[in-house]
């Protein structure tokens, strides 16, 4: 059975979109700001940054660069941050509720969809 072209057009235009997304991210020196406030252990706005959670330097490289990499979006100190925050929740909203409803869908009974949406689904979300 041959493959249609759309099922190699999407892992395609998610690579392209990674590759810009990242790109972007380091041409612009994001990636190396990063780097720097894990290296000094001091964040954007001279807070300091907690660089040692688990005592496993791989989980913990992990988690200061997630802080570091949500700092600017989380604090109140960059207005911006909160901006683009609120955006991006904007629109992941309704993906989650497609998703949500798309687990009530009979075809979709016991999948992984189902089981991730409905453990996440309170009961105040409940379409039943």
């Amino acid at each position: 059975m041959s493959k249609t072209p759309t099922f190699y057009l999407f892992p395609l235009l998610s690579l392209l979109a990674a590759f810009c997304l990242w790109g972007v991210f380091i041409s612009n020196g994001a990636l190396d700001t990063m780097d720097q406030n894990i290296t000094k252990g001091i964040l954007a706005d001279t807070s300091p940054l907690r660089t040692t959670y688990t005592g496993i330097r791989p989980i913990d490289a992990f988690l200061a660069n997630m802080v570091s990499f949500t700092f600017p979006v989380a604090s109140d100190k960059f207005p911006l941050g909160r901006l683009f925050l609120m955006n991006f929740l904007g629109e992941l909203t309704p993906i989650m509720v497609l998703f949500i409803v798309e687990s009530y869908v009979i075809e979709n009974q016991r999948t992984s969809t189902q089981l991730y949406a409905r453990s996440h689904c309170t009961q105040s979300c409940s379409l039943s």
